[in-house]
């Protein structure tokens, strides 16, 4: 009797201790990728002449500030432990024509911190919805979420519980929990095909927020997108052996060259007719 009560008492001990590590670790990757998670804007500096008031006489100074816009979520999946940081977003939040104006920042506000980033690689397609910058921070650090496997589809089974951090409408950062409801959509989604659906609610600024895999804690996934309308799941793009495909894709993130003038054309001579008088 005492022999199986010392049994029972351990298995619950045992049951107890195994439910506080699980939390315990659930909440140190929630953190984690909290402070992994950071904003991407966009930026430029913009200077001008402004006129200032005097008691005698009105004067002229040449100001600049910087203007800048919330575009997307990243979160920081490598760094090489001196201060450089890689972070994944969704291609989508880019643009050619001002692929040099992308910086990141970890709060939300008219006037953010802001840090350079360059623009490694982007491409937004039916197959690719990627974007990949690198930045150099002094003094916050950056714990790297890991990447789900390249061996690996990183679609979770249906019912995986996964974790979200993103900046929906720029309002504030965001921590939800979610399940996997799909599997990967068929060709009957162009846009979407391949992909597969999260049971969270975002609003626009949360593209490239990372889907995290609580059992894992990997990085499986991206937000992309929702069906405007809709009460819908949200559309995620996987990462693994897909991301994967991109980086090593020569063929994709490449800036289109501009279409050259066509040559100006000289008006067609016309022949003088000669006259015999």
């Amino acid at each position: 009797m005492r022999k199986t009560l010392a049994t029972l008492i351990l298995a619950v001990m045992l049951l107890f201790c195994s439910n506080v590590l699980a939390q315990t670790a659930e909440s140190e990757l929630r953190t984690n990728l909290s402070k992994a998670t950071i904003g991407l804007y966009q930026a430029k500096q913009a200077c001008k002449w402004v006129v200032v008031p005097s008691f005698f006489f009105d004067s002229r100074e040449w100001t600049c500030e910087v203007k800048s816009k919330f575009v997307c979520t990243a979160t920081v999946f490598s760094t090489n432990g001196d201060g450089d940081y890689l972070a994944l977003t969704a291609g989508h939040c880019f643009d050619w024509e001002h692929i040099d104006e992308y910086y990141v920042s970890d709060e939300m506000s008219d006037h953010p911190a802001l840090k350079k980033t360059t623009v490694v690689k982007f491409e937004d397609n039916t197959r690719y919805d990627y974007g990949v910058v690198r930045f150099h921070s002094t003094f916050t650090e950056y714990p790297p979420i890991k990447l789900a496997g390249m061996y690996s589809s990183s679609i979770p089974a249906i019912g995986a519980k996964i974790i979200n951090v993103n900046f929906s409408l720029g309002l504030i950062k965001q921590s939800l929990d979610g399940r996997v409801v799909s599997g990967a959509i068929g060709e009957v989604c162009k846009d979407c095909r391949g992909r597969f659906l999260v049971s969270i609610g975002i609003a626009p600024g949360a593209s490239g927020s990372a889907v995290v895999n609580e059992e894992t804690g990997e990085i499986v996934g991206l937000v992309e997108m929702t069906v405007p309308g809709t009460q819908m799941a949200t559309i995620v793009i996987p990462v693994g052996v897909q991301l994967a495909n991109f980086m090593d894709d020569d063929s994709v993130g490449i800036k289109p060259k501009k279409a050259e003038p066509a040559p100006e054309t000289k008006p067609a001579e016309t022949k003088k007719k000669k006259h015999w008088f």
